[in-house]
C-alpha cells in the first residue's frame, strides 16, 4: 500500500492515484475472475504504526500513568490482552501477562 513517509498528508485531502490503483491491482491479481468488476469506493487515512510493529503496554511506577497501543491489525484481540495486562500492572498483580 503506498504511503506518504513522515506523515506528509495533503492538507486539501487529495488522494493520490496510486493509493487507489495499487490496492485495486492487488485485488485483480488475487481474484482474476473479478478483474472486470470496478472498485466503487475507496478510503484513505493516515496510519500510525510503531517502529517495531508490536503492541506495547507500559505503566509508570512512580506516576501510575499507563498506556497501551500499537496493535497494527490485531486490534480486537491485542487490545483485550493489553487491557488485562494493564489492569494487572495497576493492581500490582504478578501474572504471566505482567
Amino acid at each position: 500500500m503506498p504511503d506518504r513517509f513522515g506523515c506528509r498528508v495533503d492538507p486539501g485531502g487529495t488522494i493520490g492515484t496510486r493509493t487507489i490503483t495499487a490496492p485495486a491491482a492487488t485485488l485483480s491479481a488475487l481474484f482474476p475472475a473479478a478483474v472486470d468488476v470496478p472498485v466503487a469506493h475507496t478510503w484513505w487515512s493516515v496510519l500510525a504504526v510503531p517502529r517495531a510493529w508490536c503492541p506495547t503496554v507500559r505503566l509508570g511506577p512512580s506516576t501510575g500513568i499507563g498506556w497501551a497501543g500499537g496493535y497494527v491489525g490485531q486490534g480486537v484481540s491485542a487490545s483485550h490482552l493489553a487491557a488485562r495486562t494493564l489492569t494487572g500492572l495497576v493492581l500490582g498483580e504478578e501474572t504471566e501477562g505482567t
